[in-house]
């Protein structure tokens, strides 16, 4: 006997099958395969009341031509009626309609009995109105089944049903799912006596799945087998969908339990064969594990425990809700029709725009249409003020993404998972740097320790010798690690927006999980990795990552190439500073105070007014003038500001060729390179007036200038002595 997981009376359900349409006027008759909906509907019926054990009392059936329109408005509003009385605590609302899905003019609607298709509007039920009845009904869990064509494109059509205040309202709160049979785009397969879809769920519910110590059929090794069951035996044509909000604290949640393991009671009848369309008998084809979608989902149990999964949407949505970024999770389903970097457009034009002029006006411009980023003329503009407003190589790096276009090819898929990966730890590096680089100025000035932990990520990140540099993960933790010791210690932030960023370092945060998906997805073999569906993911991640940093919109970076000291008659002292920009301008400023002349400074404002309360981020961003002795290839560049990222350290003596016992790898953003840097000692082979006035002589000086930086900085923080 199953263990039911709910109190069965607190528990309600209802059950739609269409069946086929009968002709009247000009509207055709069904073909006789949409009969089998009806039947679909009889039978979870059946399993409802019987496996499930749900009370007749609180159990609705609408099959055949009793399931018009208003029959079923009315049993919804039953539902809404029976789980908002005051006593009725209800632990469970299950609803299962199969029949007709239509999309038409963008719009989303369930065909009934009743339907004509010439007037969808008045005899079908929109969308809308029956997520209206979805979000009413009050319950701990709310599991919806759609089996019809689309399916899929109703909890995913960006008009409707779901507008963002929808999504907010049903699927995100807590353990509310629908399960659809079939992608927005796909058909759901005519099979008799049951659909495949229909099939496959009376299976899991009996938990045909099971292997050795499974007893339990919870939602998502449900929705799983629906997922990995369907696909093999539609031929490879319909792919079920699980759509859950992330963020909505939506569980693992049992369904029925099966306390003695897989039951051994048959499931279906000795007489019963299922057929497609023709007639013809369906092969029995085993279920066909989906690792890259089980990826999509996987990753979210690290973060949760099995006893609390967050799961988020896997649609075909393009709406992602920017104004409250870290609500929900959404990925999308591979979708040709849609534009890439549509994703991120929408949501970053939105997040800088608070910091960045040109952004908060292109959206006050475009106030009236809230779907900009679909025309692609607006789009290229929303990309523009992307890549200018973000801070550094950051914009650079999300121009080389976004002109990437459609990953239509295996080597555009490849570059735009790279270009994502690239992204997400320049970022994250940033962020590292500029933390580090100032706490070692605050630590000149104010004692502190630090505890064990945050000790032990320094020296990882000061000694490792990947020459690629650390994993996202590992940046992504050094920053929470270097974020606390602010917060702990009271110190000044050097970007001020971070002192209010501890939200989004939860684990259950976006910003976290993004970048956890990402850190998967850099890890994965190039055949999981190289797909259309992680381009998908490694998109909505990257937006999921960035939006909360908007504020770096804020942010400049600049190369302070040389300082010249005046003291004119009559006049106070004052430091001319030549710099250039990330953006490429060479400029002039006359200042009170001077930087270090290999100075890689962020600042926020101007640089006259923000150089001295910036961060300067030597010896772990450098300008590639200050590295490379080959005049030639300065001159080609024109002498552009080339920033490059401390990437790892490494003792061992390089090369048999180099007269140097140690190295460091400096990764270039702009063209994805790495370069080794070697320690030369060159102090100690001239005067410094020599080494100064000779060109080569001078680069190796400044190179080792940035080797002997490190180890102050490694040594005051760790207190090596």
């Amino acid at each position: 006997m199953a263990d039911i997981s709910f109190d069965t009376k607190k528990a309600f359900a209802l059950t739609v099958g269409i069946g086929a349409r009968p002709a009247k006027d000009d509207q055709r008759a069904d073909n006789e395969a949409m009969a089998v909906t009806a039947l679909d509907a009889e039978r979870v019926y059946g399993e409802l009341k019987g496996r499930l054990r749900i009370e007749e009392d609180n159990l609705g059936g609408l099959h055949g031509e009793s399931a018009k329109k208003d029959d079923v408005v009315a049993a919804l509003d039953l539902l809404v009626k029976n789980t908002n009385k005051p006593d009725a605590e209800t632990e469970m609302v299950i609803i299962y309609f199969s029949g007709h899905g239509q999309l038409e003019n963008g719009n989303y609607y369930l065909v009934c009995y009743d339907t004509t298709d010439k007037d969808m509007a008045r005899t079908a039920i929109p969308g809308s109105v029956f997520v209206e009845k979805l979000q009413a009904i009050k319950s701990e869990k709310v599991l919806v089944f759609l089996d019809c064509c689309h399916s899929g494109g109703f909890a995913t059509s960006a008009d409707v049903p779901m507008n963002e205040r929808d999504k907010n309202e049903f699927l995100g709160k807590p353990n509310r799912v629908i399960i659809s049979a079939s992608h927005a785009k796909e058909y759901s397969y005519a099979s008799t006596p049951l659909s495949i879809f229909t099939y496959a769920l009376v299976e899991g519910l009996a938990g045909k799945f099971f292997e050795d110590g499974d007893k339990e059929v919870t939602l998502f090794n449900l929705a799983m087998y629906l997922r990995e069951r369907v696909y093999p035996l539609s031929e490879h044509t319909q792919r079920p969908q699980l759509n859950i909000v992330k963020n909505a604290a939506t569980t693992d949640f049992s369904i029925i339990r099966y306390p003695k393991g897989k039951p051994k009671d048959a499931i279906f009848t000795s007489e019963f064969i299922l057929k497609d369309g023709s007639g013809k008998g369906i092969e029995d084809k085993p279920v066909e594990r989906d690792e890259e979608y089980r990826q999509q989902f996987n990753w979210i149990m690290t973060i949760t425990g099995n006893n609390n999964v967050g799961v988020q949407a896997v649609n075909s949505t393009v709406s992602v809700n920017t104004g409250t970024i870290n609500n929900y999770y959404t990925t999308v389903q591979p979708d040709a029709t849609r534009p890439y970097n549509l994703i991120i457009t929408q949501a970053l034009v939105k997040a800088i725009a608070p910091y960045y002029p040109d952004a908060q006006s292109f959206l006050e411009d475009n106030a009236e249409n809230e779907e900009w980023y679909a025309n692609e003329d607006l789009r290229a503009q929303g990309t523009k003020h992307i890549v200018n407003g973000y801070v550094g190589d950051i914009g650079i790096l999300l121009g080389r993404l976004m002109g990437i276009g459609e990953t239509e090819s295996p080597a555009q898929k490849k570059e735009y998972i790279k270009m994502c990966i690239i992204i997400a730890q320049s970022t994250l590096k940033l962020l590292c740097f500029s933390l580090i680089a100032d706490l070692y100025k605050q630590r000149n000035e104010k004692e502190f320790a630090l505890s064990s932990e945050q000790r032990g990520q320094l020296e990882t990140f000061f000694t490792h010798k990947n020459e690629t540099g650390m994993s996202i993960e590992k940046y992504r933790s050094l920053f929470e690690s270097m974020h606390r010791v602010y917060k702990d210690q009271e110190l000044v932030f050097p970007i001020t927006e971070l002192d209010s960023f501890s939200e989004c370092l939860a684990p259950e945060n976006t910003f976290s999980i993004a970048c956890v998906k990402l850190n998967e997805i850099a890890t994965m073999n190039d055949t999981l990795r190289n797909t259309l569906d992680t381009c998908n993911t490694a998109e909505i991640s990257i937006a999921y990552l960035l939006a909360p940093l908007g504020f770096l919109a804020a942010y400049k970076m600049a190369s302070v190439k040389s300082i010249n000291y005046e003291n004119l008659l009559n006049e106070s002292n004052r430091y001319l500073h030549s710099y250039t920009s990330l953006s490429g301008r060479n400029l002039l400023n006359y200042v009170k105070e001077p930087v270090n002349a290999d100075a890689v400074l962020l600042y926020k404002d101007n640089y006259v007014a923000g150089f001295h309360n910036g961060v300067n981020l030597f010896p772990f961003a450098i300008d590639n003038s200050e590295l490379n002795s080959d005049q030639e290839d300065l001159d080609r560049n024109n002498n552009a500001v080339m920033i490059c990222y401390y990437n790892a350290a490494r003792e061992d003596k390089p090369s048999p060729d180099e007269d140097a016992t140690r190295a460091m790898k400096f990764f270039f953003p702009k063209d994805s390179s790495v370069r080794t840097i070697y320690y030369s000692n060159i102090i100690t082979t001239g005067k410094i007036n020599t080494l100064v006035n000779t060109p080569s002589s001078r680069k190796k000086l400044k190179v080792d200038n940035a080797f002997i930086k490190l180890d102050e900085v490694r040594d005051l923080l760790l207190g090596v002595k």
